[in-house]
């Protein structure tokens, strides 16, 4: 009889021979060193805002950029500022619109470079060098005081301000934890608003003490050369994000984290910096970079075949509208307000300086809370019943910003007469300025998902341009056109009733939607379907 056999080693190991498994780790908090994920956000965040530090500290100094000019000079109305001091410029109300618009001239024509560049070099190289350029305009511009220079070293500013707003975004959606991305992408689209808001009072107050104006220029260009030597310490790997590997919590392909658990760790991002990836990407399909698709506008038939694409949504072009009119408004206010303020009412300078940093910081934050809880209660964009309800209920909004803004308008300026004709014009302008923010989300949502998942990424493109040129642009050259013609009053009267545009447009989508709605109920009465499902709104 033969002897047993030995029974077989299982290859399964025994319970208490597996080893133990680690908890995960946050890379978020997972180092504090030179190459850990929160030490490049928070440079990376700190960057965006220093570059935008110049535009707001621009308007809180745009009335001393007429000290220059001759006494004897044709003075507008409203600016009794000519005061022939050599060491200011002299620029007139047109040409103070022109330095305004060009940063925003400078970002659009130097997108499609920026965006070829981070695809064949490598993104380090590339942002360090955008940015010490960024920093040598900025010292450039704080010694300029002709009219050619000053636009000249703004435009070469916003074109090197291309960079980092197209890579931040990316970043963000590769390396950030699946667990903190909303809220790294939100700092990040908020640090723009951030930089101007530093600027806006950090100059302001030092003009007001007696420091040159100049210097709050110097201190900024100081600052972005300190921000480039930290990013030089970090790792070329670390900003690599066609071969990163994606971030704990994210399954493979970058999704968003499900219930059945982690990816694996060695899964790659494919070409995640690639304009075609970050479309695809279902974490971006609502909040695509703001820059992203610049490069590759237009997709298979070119930028004129994906025009034309997205001008036949009707619903597509009129939040377009709201967006740029919102944006007019916004960036005519933050320009020239205090310009307003200190020449037209001839109110200190410290007083506007103050209070027009509590309302920007306020208002525009509080409206943007608002109106992302006020779309998540109505039940989001599910379907054309729940667009119609939130297109209704901005629709309110827009009216309440429209009354705001004309009433803010109305009203005379008339120095020596007391405080209450300036307290009634913040009074309306923080109105506007909350009930604007209160349709920004909803509408921007809207924007993107009204057009077929495949043309997201032109769309995104186009809203961007759009909004920066009929928005951002003209929001600071129109008015002061205006008021070289007909007086500061004038011009924001002109600027603020643009709000009437934008409750137009509201108008119009609610119109739209609610013909979709009627639509689709007769194609469910007649047997039709009426999916609505991922493709669009």
């Amino acid at each position: 009889r033969p002897a047993p056999r030995a029974p077989e080693a299982s290859a399964r190991p025994r319970p208490a021979e597996m080893a133990p498994r680690e908890a995960p780790v946050d890379p978020l908090k997972a180092s504090a060193g030179r190459g850990s994920t929160l030490y490049l956000f928070t440079v990376l965040f700190a960057a965006n805002c220093m570059v935008n530090f110049d535009s707001g500290g621009t308007a809180a100094v745009l009335d001393m950029l007429t000290w220059g000019c001759p006494k004897d000079a044709p003075v507008p109305p409203e600016s009794p500022n000519y005061k022939g001091d050599p060491d200011y410029p002299c620029l007139d109300q047109a040409w103070k619109g022109v330095l305004g618009a060009a940063p925003y001239v400078g970002l659009i024509l130097c997108c499609p470079l920026v965006g070829y560049l981070l695809r064949r070099f490598e993104a380090k190289r590339v942002l360090l060098l955008f940015l010490a350029l960024n920093a040598t305009a900025t010292m450039v511009l704080s010694f300029m005081l002709t009219r050619y220079g000053l636009v000249i070293s703004k435009l070469v500013i916003g074109m090197s301000q291309a960079s980092i707003a197209i890579y931040a975004p990316v970043w963000v959606s590769i390396f950030a934890p699946a667990r903190h991305r909303t809220l790294c992408y939100g700092a990040m689209q908020s640090a723009a608003a951030v930089g101007n808001l530093v600027g806006y009072g950090f100059c302001g107050f030092l003009a007001y003490g007696g420091v040159y104006f100049q210097w709050g220029f110097r201190g900024q260009a100081s600052v972005l050369v300190g921000i480039n030597a930290l990013l030089w310490f970090v790792e070329s790997n670390r900003y690599d994000t066609r071969t990163a590997q994606p971030s704990a919590g994210d399954p493979p392909g970058g999704e968003a984290p499900t219930a059945g658990g982690a990816s694996a760790a060695g899964a790659k991002v494919e070409e995640a910096s690639s304009p075609a990836a970050v479309a695809g990407s279902p974490r971006l399909q609502r909040r695509p970079s703001v820059v992203s698709a610049v490069s590759t506008f237009g997709g298979d038939g070119g930028a004129p075949c994906a025009a034309r694409r997205l001008l036949r949504e009707p619903l597509y072009v009129a939040t377009l509208v709201v967006l740029a009119s919102l944006y007019f408004v916004v960036t005519a206010i933050q320009y020239w307000i205090t310009e307003y303020f200190t020449t037209a009412f001839a109110r200190d300078k410290a007083e506007v300086t103050a209070v027009f940093s509590g309302v920007s910081a306020s208002a525009p934050i509080l409206g943007v809370v608002v109106g992302s809880a006020m779309t998540d209660r109505l039940g989001g964009l599910g379907s054309p019943q729940q667009v119609a309800k939130i297109c209704r209920a901005a629709c309110v909004c827009g009216l309440c910003a429209a009354v705001a803004g004309v009433c803010g308008g109305c009203i005379e300026p008339r120095p020596g007469t007391g405080s209450a004709r300036f307290v009634s014009v913040v009074a309306a302008v923080w109105v506007l300025l909350f009930f604007g923010g209160a349709i920004l989300p909803s509408v921007s949502e809207m924007n993107l998902e009204s057009v077929p998942l495949e043309d997201r990424a032109a769309a995104s493109s186009f809203s961007m341009m759009m909004t920066h040129i009929f928005g951002f642009a003209l929001g600071v050259l129109v008015p002061g056109v205006v008021s070289g013609k007909f007086g500061l009053h004038v011009a924001m009267q002109v600027s603020l009733s643009c709000s009437c545009v934008g409750f137009v447009g509201m108008l119009v989508c609610y119109y739209i939607a609610t013909r979709r709605v009627r639509s689709h109920a007769n194609a469910d009465s007649h047997g039709g379907s009426a999916s609505v499902g991922g493709e669009r709104v």
